[in-house]
């Protein structure tokens, strides 16, 4: 994923230099499938991970609580401050999903990310 900070900043009135923090604050994980009864029920775990230019990975999101039935999974969590990653302009982030040993899932996966940032204007 390639941060686009720089721009983001300028369209705010604010540059990269006066960013504060930033944080993932929702992973939204949805399943639509040509299956009728295809949904979330199969799955153990979803967890999505921070991957810097290193190749160092920390936990942005988990959960290991999934509703019955679900075809839509939203994860809140402030996690660990990707201001580091921001400023540096590059870095991944790599969701890994874990299902029920036997079990397979069938159909497109779109994650969404929402991040909140702050910055100080001078």
């Amino acid at each position: 994923m390639y941060s686009r900070l720089d721009q983001a900043s300028n369209n705010n009135g604010t540059s990269p230099n006066q960013v504060q923090a930033a944080t993932l604050s929702e992973v939204e994980l949805q399943l639509t499938s040509s299956y009728a009864a295809q949904n979330f029920d199969r799955l153990r775990s979803v967890t999505v991970y921070l991957i810097d230019a290193q190749g160092a990975r920390s936990v942005l999101a988990q959960t290991t609580a999934i509703p019955s039935g679900a075809t839509r999974l939203l994860l809140t969590h402030g996690g660990p401050s990707m201001l580091s990653e921001l400023k540096a302009g590059s870095y991944y982030v790599a969701p890994a999903v874990e299902l029920q040993s036997g079990a397979q899932l069938a159909g497109d996966l779109k994650l969404q990310l929402r991040y909140q940032v702050q910055a100080r204007k001078p």
